[in-house]
């Protein structure tokens, strides 16, 4: 008798309308972004202390400023804090001596924990609280 080369085929089973099926894996709820900080406290290095909790905050040398700073190398309108959905930013306002974080001067910054600036001769760091 001829012996066949062919080999057996494979069986496949075909999936059944009754067998269940593995459950989806659960989609995974996104985790929100941590909400802004709502308070921020500014400290000179001279000790001086202002809580800032306003949509705008100016900081200068006139006495309109909320945080007023009595150097002759900051300007009346020096810079001003904004209050954004993601935080706090310090904006220069066109002062001739400018804000300097370390070495670099800045027009806009979101302020982290911790930050010091020097606005005009005046060194100051920020704080969430």
């Amino acid at each position: 008798t001829p012996t066949s080369s062919r080999r057996p085929r494979e069986t496949i089973d075909a999936p059944s309308a009754g067998r269940a099926r593995a459950p989806a894996a659960p989609t995974p709820v996104p985790t929100p972004a941590p909400a802004a900080p709502d308070k921020l406290v500014a400290t000179t290095n001279t000790g001086e202390s202002w809580e800032i909790v306003d949509a705008e905050t100016y900081i200068g040398r006139s006495k309109q400023c909320a945080i007023v700073l009595k150097s002759q190398r900051v300007s009346r309108k020096h810079a001003s804090i904004t209050h954004d959905p993601d935080g706090f930013h310090i904006n220069d306002l066109g002062a001739a001596n400018g804000i300097w974080a370390g070495t670099e001067r800045i027009e806009r910054e979101l302020i982290e924990d911790g930050s010091e600036y020097i606005i005009g001769d005046v060194l100051m760091t920020f704080t969430y609280g």
